[in-house]
Order: structure tokens, then C-alpha cells, then sequence
């Protein structure tokens, strides 16, 4: 990976880290570390306040939390135990500040298939901000990042040994649960589960508040499946307004074939064939280039026998001559009644240049033209 990508990555990185620091200033204090019993000293929060707001109120230390047994001090426990979920999380906030409404809302949802195979989005609105989007992830060895729901998604390919940076873990913003209650056994979304309950003892922060709440984990795993919470609480606990705050998590088995590809990304030619000796290769989507050592007629005849063998039918060669040639092949697309309604076309240019032959390739998916009568 070069040095520029680095830094445009981190710098990215960074940018989202800022970003959802400012959009969950009504958002939870941060869960405990497991311990073999209950902590005397309540976690600082990391959460950071917005400018002008109080930091988030701490409860006094407390030894005790609700009448319950179960205790959830880490809410993501276990869930590294199940190769392929969504999770998704909606936070609501309603409150007043200095006799003004206030309203901020977030939904987080996390696809995951696996190791370089998720894609997290966020969505952000509050009273008097402009909306925040966030999307990122990784595809099949293409990353994806999109700043704005209505900008175009980046899709590139880098080195894979590269660490792919994430924002945005569900878990986090889930208050720890200390505490709670059995109410009984429940199918939640496809799991056998667990059902408890809980009120504010079960939440060693929440100084002066009132809430109820529900969890549900999964038996024999021990993974959060469901999370529900409501929170009243004065200013300065969960903001700098006094207010109501929902959180609501739900946690989904992830189908096979699910598609992770967000809308409007464009998959990148990460599996599209080339020389051995490529150089200076540019990938996006729809489109590949590359410089090579091998002479035109060779790798011409490399791709009629890569694509042909791979299902692709070759028309006519057009512009050929000695310095340059345009491939053009197409490979129809079957619908599961075995009609073909669209096909995949290629056009390969192979061009000449000082510093070797250079290859370009363009992908695009068309509708199969009427038969000519």
C-alpha cells in the first residue's frame, strides 16, 4: 500500500472518529470490563461531550446493581463465535434545553460475512445539525467509503495486508447491565434465547434516573440477540438537555447469499484476468488498467483464450491495427427460468505506448438487444 493511501485511509479514519464523537453526545456510558464480581468503582466514560454541553453525569461508587443474577458487563460478549450477522442498533433521543425541543436520532447497522467482508452504515440527524451518513467496508477485496447518501461510493483495492478501518461497533453504545431479572425462554430472531429485565439498578451510572429495560442472549452462546432500554433522565446525564432516550438492538442471522455490496458501489475488476507481468495497475469500478511487457499480438490472444474458456463470446475485433487493437466480447447473464434478459460486455483496448503496451478494460452489464427480424 502506498504512502498517500495510508494516510487518506487514516485520515478517513479520523474523520469518522470525529463524527461520531459529535453525533452521540446523547449516547451511553461505556460498559465495564467482565470481573468476577461486580466493580466498586464505576468505568470513566469515553464518551466526548459536545462544546458547551455538562459531561455526562457519573453515579456515585456502588457496590450492588439490580435484584437479578445476571449480569451483562460486556455486551458483545461471545459474538465472535458466529461467522456471518447484522446487527443493528437505533438509538432516539427527546428532551429540553433551555425551554427549546431537542431531537437526535442514530441507526448503526453492521453486516458481517467474515473476515474483509462487512459493511457498517450510520445515519445521524439532530435538532439544529446537518445530517451525518457514513458508510465503509470491505467487498470481495474491495473497500468501499461513501461520506453523503447522495455522493457517489469509493471503491478501491489495496495491498492485502492492510488493516481495513472500521467506526461504529453497536455494542458499544449499550449500557453495561448488572443485575437483571429471568423472565423465561423466547425465539428472538431465529435464536433460542434467554429473556431478562432490568430498571436503572441495574445501570451503576445512571444517577437520578428511571428506566426499563430487556435483553435477550442466546442459549448455549451467550451472545446479546435483542436489547431494549428507555431512559428518563435529567440534563447532564445523558446530555446537556433532560430528556427520554431509547435504545433498541436487535441482532439477525446473516443469509448466505446475502449480498453485502451497498447500493450504489460498483464492484470492483478485483477477479478480472491479467498478464502475469502487469504493472502500474489502476482498478475501479467497471474499469481496469494496466502496462505490460508482452507484445500485442500475445496479449491479445491471452484474453481470447481467458475469456472464451470462461463462458465469454468474442464479436468482431475493431481499430486493429499494429500499435492498437479493440477486443469486444460479451457473456449473457441466465435468470433462473434460463432466460436471458441481460449479458455482461467487455472492451479490451491494447494500445502501444513508450513505456510498454497498455491494457484497458471496460465492464458493464446491458439489457440483450430484440433479435432483428
Amino acid at each position: 500500500m502506498t504512502r498517500k493511501s495510508l494516510l487518506y485511509y487514516c485520515m478517513n479514519f479520523i474523520l469518522v472518529v470525529l463524527l461520531l464523537s459529535a453525533c452521540n453526545g446523547e449516547q451511553s456510558s461505556p460498559t465495564a470490563e467482565p470481573t468476577a464480581s461486580l466493580p466498586t468503582e464505576p468505568a470513566a466514560s469515553n464518551l466526548t461531550p459536545e462544546p458547551g454541553t455538562a459531561e455526562p453525569t457519573i453515579a456515585a461508587p456502588v457496590t450492588v446493581g439490580g435484584p437479578g443474577a445476571f449480569n451483562l458487563p460486556k455486551p458483545d460478549a461471545q459474538i465472535d463465535i458466529l461467522s456471518r450477522y447484522q446487527a443493528e442498533l437505533q438509538i432516539q433521543f427527546s428532551g429540553t434545553q433551555d425551554g427549546q425541543t431537542i431531537e437526535r436520532s442514530t441507526h448503526l447497522t453492521l453486516a458481517y460475512a467474515g473476515t474483509g467482508a462487512q459493511v457498517t452504515r450510520l445515519e445521524s440527524r439532530a435538532t439544529g445539525e446537518e445530517p451525518i451518513f457514513l458508510l465503509a467496508g470491505e467487498v470481495a477485496g474491495t473497500r468501499f467509503i461513501q461520506s453523503a447518501s447522495d455522493t457517489p461510493c469509493s471503491s478501491l483495492v489495496d495491498s492485502e495486508d492492510t488493516e481495513i478501518p472500521t467506526f461504529g461497533d453497536p455494542w458499544r453504545e449499550l449500557p453495561a447491565i448488572y443485575g437483571a431479572e429471568l423472565v423465561g425462554e423466547e425465539t428472538i430472531n431465529d435464536f433460542e434465547t434467554e429473556h431478562y429485565s432490568f430498571d436503572q439498578r441495574a445501570i451503576r451510572w445512571a444517577t437520578g434516573t428511571t428506566a426499563q429495560g430487556e435483553l435477550w442472549v442466546a442459549k448455549g452462546g451467550g451472545f446479546l440477540v435483542r436489547y431494549r432500554l428507555t431512559m428518563q433522565a435529567p440534563a447532564g446525564v445523558l446530555s446537556a438537555a433532560g430528556g427520554e432516550q431509547t435504545w433498541q438492538f436487535d441482532l439477525s442471522p446473516l443469509a448466505e447469499d446475502a449480498n453485502l455490496l451497498p447500493e450504489g458501489c460498483a464492484p470492483v475488476l478485483t477477479d478480472f484476468p491479467m498478464l502475469s507481468d502487469a504493472t502500474e495497475s489502476l482498478r475501479m469500478p467497471g474499469f481496469l488498467s494496466y502496462l505490460t511487457g508482452s507484445d500485442l499480438n500475445a496479449a491479445a490472444e491471452f484474453y481470447r483464450q481467458e475469456l472464451v474458456t470462461n463462458g465469454w463470446q468474442e464479436q468482431d475485433a475493431f481499430n486493429a491495427t499494429p500499435e492498437r487493437t479493440v477486443l469486444f466480447f460479451v457473456r449473457p447473464i441466465t435468470a433462473d427460468d434460463e432466460t436471458v434478459t441481460m449479458q455482461e460486455v467487455a472492451t479490451i483496448t491494447l494500445g502501444s505506448t513508450p513505456t510498454g503496451l497498455k491494457i484497458e478494460i471496460q465492464l458493464l452489464r446491458t439489457e440483450v438487444p430484440p433479435p432483428v427480424d
